[in-house]
């Protein structure tokens, strides 16, 4: 085998593993990719949940009000 045949199959190494590394980050961005869409769904979730408990919050605070105005 010639030193040029040699660096070619090199090369041809280097290249196939760089594309397994490649092929890995493909994956690995996916992955984050759904990551944060489950995170964002899931910080909407919440979001909603404290929106309704700080209404809830609001509506016991005008009863009591309205309890303590009656009171009196």
């Amino acid at each position: 085998m010639s030193e040029s045949e040699t660096k070619v199959g090199i090369l041809q190494k280097e290249l196939d593993n760089q594309k397994r590394i490649y092929d890995r980050l493909d994956v690995a961005i996916e992955k984050l990719t759904d990551v944060s869409n489950s995170i964002n769904r899931m910080l909407a979730v919440h979001d909603e949940k404290i929106t309704r408990q700080e209404d809830a919050i609001v509506s016991a605070e005008e009863s009591i009000e309205i309890r303590r105005i009656e009171l009196s």
